[in-house]
């Protein structure tokens, strides 16, 4: 599933900072799975 959105994000600046990637891909992660629960959850309503 890939998000609807580009991947150009805010907080991508924040990989450059080897202590944050993990966190930043945790949250890209989030925030496409936050988006397609938001899209199903319009569709199915």
């Amino acid at each position: 599933m890939t998000a609807f959105r580009p991947a150009n994000r805010p907080w991508r600046r924040i990989t450059a900072l080897p202590g944050f990637r993990n966190f930043t891909i945790f949250a890209c992660s989030a925030a496409a799975a936050a988006e397609w629960v938001v899209w199903v959850w319009v569709v199915w309503e």
